[in-house]
């Protein structure tokens, strides 16, 4: 879990918080060596929230924000309809750039604290495709 101080407790917009969340996910990935292809990526009214490289591996990740005192857990709050859309967009985009390998789908979960600090806690092949 990584730990920051560089969130702002001033009341923000769901779009802005996530926003934030989605750029300190990028930051957080590309420095463990995951190399960002695409953010906020959208097929009709499906989006994956970025695409990356991980070593041989296409990786779709959904990024959760939320507050200190949120009931739901970040990671929880990606439901199974959603999972599905983000699976229907990840094919038409592996169809588009003609990738046919190994894929994950990842969650990064991002909850941000009273006192300003945020946690990112990274979840990784958490979803499966056709297995539900």
């Amino acid at each position: 879990m990584l730990r920051c101080a560089t969130f702002s407790p001033v009341r923000q917009t769901t779009r802005e918080i996530g926003a934030f969340g989605e750029q300190r996910a990028m930051l957080f990935l590309e420095r463990r060596g995951y190399h960002i292809k695409e953010s906020n990526w959208r097929f009709k009214r499906y989006e994956i929230d970025i695409i990356a490289c991980f070593e041989d591996m296409l990786v779709f990740v959904e990024v959760k924000t939320r507050g200190y005192n949120d009931v739901t857990k970040p990671e929880a709050a990606v439901t199974m309809s959603q999972w599905g859309n983000i699976a229907r967009a990840a094919g038409v985009y592996m169809a588009r750039v003609d990738y046919d390998w190994e894929v994950r789908f990842d969650i990064v979960a991002i909850t941000n604290h009273q006192n300003g600090t945020f946690a990112i806690e990274h979840f990784k092949d958490i979803y499966f495709p056709g297995r539900y």
